[in-house]
């Protein structure tokens, strides 16, 4: 049994162990909205010490609804002023279904002047008074004229959605097209949609037409719904609701739970939609409204008519980002170039625009431009952990460079099920064919292009995609990256941003994709810069049978007095490396040595 701090410590006393026993569920479900503040005022009370706390932070990283076990738990061992100081920690945080619960008639201490009530010693009176109004009126009206008294985490949660709005509308983000077109749909249909691929904007524009619509009907109060136990808190008797559900199925795959449990909303969220009681914003992903499609059509709450919609295609159709609308993005940026402004035609979403700037411009980004790198890299972590099926689709696309239609047939060539059967190795042992023509168009708004019925990877996706490929199969990432990616960003030592540096350990494997593309005529391979660093020099020279491979005059040298030259693997050393690569180099070619001094370099 863990033990509380202070100086008394010990079991409760029968009568208080049985108040806690009897209302573990309930209490859980009250404290698991903020369990740390609780913790806090526990430990300030000199209830719990440092352990305490660090077992109810482990705790809360599995989940909130943990964190609040927890502090029941130690509870159970702070002896009988502890269970005081527990009632006291409830109060002060507003905690008061939970204190009335199980000290009905509880008075906190005030450090208020004699004579002054102060709102919460109000709003605990009520409470007391509620059991005895229970008796003869069933109504639960309480006396300042509403049914029900908000409980503390539907405070939180409106406190929270204003704090976001605010924060939102400071901002003075882009308004665009759609931000009109959602604020009309919403008023007239009181249910919007909002559809995009990752990095559209969707939440923010959310945010922002929420703002505006409650501006103009301030009677409807703003709710973020992130959780489906939120659902539980609201009461419609007394206030009108704006709700506002990002990631309605998730955000990397369509949530099983999600899916099983939402449905069981839509008819009460219908019906106090068409009573003028709600109005709802909800948020997708494009593949995941794509794939989910088929049960919205289901309900009354989703359905279109001919002569309507509810909602906005932010990815394409006439409420993508124009020129003008991208132009006006680059200038919230502060970002001017008339350079970028014309590259971004065909540009969509953040992750698309920000990759573009960071290859069109010298100048620092914006922190959030900068962070493009980033946000796909948690994003495909989190595939990697929540969907490998999905994670599986975009690596057969990543590592065959181009998917045709033909290759994603069960008949399909030998390259495809030699790949496939490596990534049931490497990343999804469950990995299969079927439906793999479905997935990839689901996924072909946002991670990937769909032309002529070719598949690749969008330009901003592949960098990101190897970073994290190459920290979870790092021979798998060697062997299939593109050229152009093993030119550009693999290296042995670091010498650009972001490039993946290539230990020791994986020598062997860069190695032999080096000899791949020499036996394949891609004689360029040997200017990667991994050949002038000494260490990996020496490992690849010795390697057996490299030296015809090596000995061609075709090797690309770079400018020299800006002309651009080439020639063959001792004049690229001689070059660009420094004493300990070209004596090496010449060690290794010593047999050779007179006939390649004689061989000139095309400039002479």
């Amino acid at each position: 049994m863990a033990s509380g701090g202070g100086s008394t410590r010990g079991n409760l006393t029968e009568e208080q162990h049985n108040k806690i026993q009897n209302n573990f569920t309930f209490l859980i479900r009250e404290i698991k909205h903020d369990p740390m503040c609780v913790a806090d005022s526990l430990f300030e009370k000199d209830a719990f010490n440092e352990d305490d706390k660090e077992k109810i932070e482990k705790a809360e990283k599995d989940s909130r609804k943990a964190a609040a076990k927890k502090i029941l738990d130690i509870i159970f061992g702070c002896g009988h002023t502890g269970y005081d100081k527990f009632i006291a920690a409830l109060y002060d945080n507003q905690y008061y279904n939970a204190v009335f619960k199980l000290e009905p008639g509880y008075k906190g201490h005030r450090d208020n002047e004699p004579g002054i009530t102060t709102y919460d010693e109000l709003l605990a009176g009520l409470q007391e008074l509620k059991s005895g109004l229970d008796e003869f009126r069933k109504g639960n009206i309480d006396l300042l004229g509403k049914r029900s008294i908000d409980s503390h985490r539907l405070r939180t949660m409106k406190g929270e959605a204003l704090e976001n709005l605010n924060y939102v509308k400071d901002k003075k983000y882009v308004e665009t097209r759609a931000l009109y077109e959602g604020l009309k749909i919403l008023k007239n249909h009181q249910i919007l949609g909002i559809v995009g691929a990752a990095g559209d904007g969707k939440t923010v524009l959310s945010m922002m037409i929420a703002k505006q619509f409650i501006e103009e009907r301030p009677e409807y109060k703003p709710l973020l719904i992130n959780d489906l136990d939120d659902l539980k808190e609201v009461s419609f008797e007394d206030d009108k609701y704006l709700y506002i559900i990002d990631d309605m199925y998730g955000k990397y795959n369509k949530l099983q739970a999600r899916i099983d449990k939402w449905p069981a909303h839509f008819g009460t969220l219908r019906v106090n939609k068409e009573r003028g009681k709600l109005v709802i914003i909800y948020v997708m992903r494009d593949y995941i409204y794509l794939s989910s499609k088929y049960q919205f059509d289901k309900y009354d709450l989703f359905v279109e008519h001919v002569e309507k919609t509810n909602k906005i295609f932010l990815h394409k159709g006439e409420f993508s980002l124009n020129t003008k609308e991208k132009g006006q993005f680059l200038d919230f940026y502060e970002i001017s170039s008339n350079k970028i402004i014309s590259k971004i035609t065909d540009c969509f979403g953040f992750p698309s625009i920000a990759s573009l700037c960071s290859k069109l411009t010298t100048d620092k980004l914006p922190a959030i431009f900068d962070s493009s790198h980033e946000f796909l890299i948690l994003e495909l972590e989190t595939f990697w952990n929540e969907n490998k099926y999905i994670y599986a689709r975009l690596a057969l696309v990543f590592c065959l460079h181009t998917v045709s239609e033909k290759d994603l047939k069960q008949n399909c060539p030998a390259r495809v099920k030699s790949l496939i059967s490596t990534v049931t190795k490497e990343i999804c042992p469950e990995f299969k064919l079927n439906g793999a023509k479905r997935n990839l168009n689901e996924l072909s708004d946002t991670f990937l292009k769909h032309y002529m019925n070719i598949f690749s990877l969008r330009d901003f996706v592949g960098v990101p995609f190897l970073h994290h490929l190459s920290v979870e199969c790092m021979e798998m990432a060697l062997q299939y990256c593109s050229f152009e990616l093993l030119m550009s960003v693999v290296r042995t030592n670091h010498q650009v941003d972001r490039c993946i540096k290539i230990h020791d350990d994986y020598f062997d494997e860069l190695s032999m994709r080096f000899l791949k593309e020499l036996h394949d005529k891609h004689a360029d391979i040997v200017s990667h810069p991994a050949f002038i660093d000494y260490k990996f020099l020496l490992h690849f020279l010795g390697r057996n049978d490299i030296a015809n491979l090596l000995h061609t005059k075709f090797i690309n040298l770079g400018d020299i007095r800006e002309v651009q030259e080439s020639g063959n693997f001792l004049h690229y050393i001689t070059l660009h490396g420094d004493m300990r690569c070209l004596e090496a180099a010449l060690f290794y070619f010593h047999d050779q040595l007179p006939q390649l001094v004689e061989e000139k370099t095309d400039m002479g």
